[in-house]
């Protein structure tokens, strides 16, 4: 059986819930304004980073004859059950928290540097959003069979064979490091093959047309 605090603390946390619920949906249909305005002007943007708040919150738990607290609205006119009044003020602060909680996030990029033919030569790098190098990290890198069938539409979804001189890389001191992609044969000619660089939750992804390579 819940307690009568258990019973508002649920009802508080539902209003903030809300709330923040609220605050969201404002800030999207923020996002959601034009980038740019009928002159082709950038338009301002907006964000908001917190809201105060302030509640007078007055909530009554009524306990019927079984003794099982309800929570109610306020009827004066009972008479056969015990009611009690809780009142109390909240305020605070709901804060707007980036991405990761604060965080900083690890991102990848991955590209072209050198192709001779069917060889390719791919670079990685892997920093922080804040731009700080990261160091020692492995990386994994692999081919995305199912969304390049996808891409490479057509009546033969056979992908050419693929391999890679590493699959998993680690960055050095300046957080770069690279791997050498061969495309062998099989699967026809022009196909796109979609490559997926991983570390950690952090992902990157290159398309690379095999026609291109022949």
């Amino acid at each position: 059986m819940p307690s009568d605090s258990q019973l508002v603390a649920s009802s508080i946390e539902e209003m903030l819930v809300s709330l923040a619920g609220g605050i969201r949906e404002a800030q999207d249909a923020l996002n959601d304004l034009p980038a740019f305005d009928s002159f082709g002007r950038p338009s301002p943007t907006y964000f908001i980073p917190h809201l105060d708040f302030e509640f007078d919150v007055e909530m009554r738990t009524e306990t019927n004859n079984q003794g099982r607290p309800i929570l109610k609205v306020w009827n004066p006119g009972s008479n056969n059950e015990q009611e009690s009044k809780i009142t109390s003020k909240i305020s605070g602060r709901l804060v707007a928290v980036p991405a990761g909680e604060g965080v900083p996030i690890p991102v990848i990029t991955m590209t072209i540097t050198k192709q001779e033919g069917k060889n390719i030569e791919i670079a990685i790098t892997a920093r922080n959003n804040l731009g700080d190098i990261l160091v020692g990290q492995q990386v994994e890198v692999n081919v995305d069979s199912e969304a390049s069938k996808k891409i490479s539409a057509g009546n033969n979804p056979a992908l050419p064979n693929v391999q890679f001189s590493s699959a998993i890389v680690t960055t050095d001191e300046n957080g770069a490091a690279s791997t050498n992609l061969t495309i062998g044969s099989g699967g026809g000619a022009g196909k796109q093959l979609l490559l997926v660089a991983t570390m950690g939750p952090s992902s990157a992804k290159l398309l690379i047309d095999t026609g291109a390579t022949s």
